[in-house]
């Protein structure tokens, strides 16, 4: 099968919500909570939301490098709506402790909250198109892990959810991409983000 892409990260391709709950479901299935999918329905929308504008961020303040992989569980809590919320005067504290400059860090928290608070108005599928694929994808999984943290997973399957089996995600999350693929979803090429950008 032949795939074709417009320039975006694979990850791009798997900020799919299916994605997220056929990877539960066939590594987790013995320990997963009931209301599992309920859980991820209501979590998604907000992760991706903070996805996007943590993209952003990293790129206006041109911290891409210094923001790989700086998210920690600890990082995350609870919004009042009870969904995963990052604390990010906690990431641009640990920006500072890679040498990003006081001006960088405050740009990167600042633009942050500005598109976080944009971000209801816009559509799921712009979210997927413009966040970044690995730093995207760091903020979903590692906001997945700190939710099923308090539902019953063990230190070892957080850590694993968040940070490990890399491969497996991308072989169970390519296999539903294929599928979507072969039955040509208008939600596998950035379709909507082409229109909307034709529109600017």
């Amino acid at each position: 099968m032949l795939f074709w892409t417009r320039g975006h990260s694979v990850e791009n391709y798997f900020f799919v919500i299916e994605s997220v709950q056929r990877y539960l479901e066939i590594t987790y299935a013995s320990i997963l909570p009931v209301s599992y999918r309920d859980m991820i329905d209501a979590a998604f929308y907000p992760l991706m939301m903070q996805a996007f504008a943590f993209s952003l961020a990293a790129h206006e303040a041109t911290a891409i490098s210094k923001s790989d992989r700086i998210i920690e569980l600890q990082n995350w809590s609870f919004d009042a709506a009870g969904q995963p919320c990052l604390d990010i005067a906690q990431v641009t504290a640990a920006l500072s402790a890679r040498a990003a400059t006081a001006g960088r860090t405050a740009l990167f928290e600042s633009s942050y909250l500005a598109h976080l608070a944009a971000v209801p108005s816009l559509s799921l599928p712009f979210l997927r198109w413009i966040s970044h694929g690995h730093l995207g994808s760091q903020v979903l999984w590692s906001g997945i892990a700190y939710l099923f943290s308090h539902h019953g997973f063990d230190t070892d399957s957080v850590e694993q959810l968040w940070r490990g089996q890399n491969d497996s995600k991308c072989k169970i999350i390519a296999d539903l991409w294929a599928q979507r693929c072969a039955d040509a979803s208008p939600e596998e090429t950035p379709a909507k983000l082409m229109a909307w950008l034709a529109e600017a």
